[in-house]
């Protein structure tokens, strides 16, 4: 199967502007890492559920490349839900982690975006980069900026 890269990026200013309840109100210009880069790719696999294969400190329901899955099936119509689910079914998601957790690098949010990408090339959804954006958006704020 094809091998997706999922890159990291970095914040080159951050300023706090305020805050809107538990989250901070920022201003920010993000860079891509074309040199660092998680590995994702679809392999087949023998259980019947959800299953992330890869080195996480998280359990799978809290991975943002399952919550990008609970996203997607959410605004798929009937078939195309099922066609993702058929997919899901036969095959798991492989991760080589390289951009570490937890460094600000966007590691999960990149997971997430590259997986919504590569679910709508697979699939033949015909999804849009802003519709990609806005499921993206519902997994993280920094999703978007990996999608496009």
């Amino acid at each position: 199967m094809k091998i997706y890269k999922a890159f990291a990026k970095v914040n080159i200013f951050l300023k706090i502007t305020g805050t809107r309840g538990n989250y901070h109100e920022i201003i920010s210009r993000f860079m891509r890492v074309d040199s660092l880069y998680d590995e994702l790719s679809f392999v087949a696999k023998d259980v019947e559920e959800f299953k992330i294969i890869g080195d996480f400190s998280c359990t799978t329901e809290q991975n943002t490349i399952h919550k990008a899955y609970i996203a997607l099936l959410d605004i798929l119509d009937k078939a195309s839900a099922q066609s993702l689910k058929n997919l899901m079914f036969k095959y798991a998601v492989h991760v080589d982690k390289n951009i570490p957790a937890f460094a600000g690098l966007g590691g999960g949010s990149s997971d997430a975006a590259t997986y919504l990408k590569m679910c709508n090339e697979v699939l033949h959804l015909g999804l849009s980069q802003n519709e990609l954006a806005t499921v993206g958006l519902k997994v993280g704020a920094d999703v978007p900026f990996f999608i496009y």
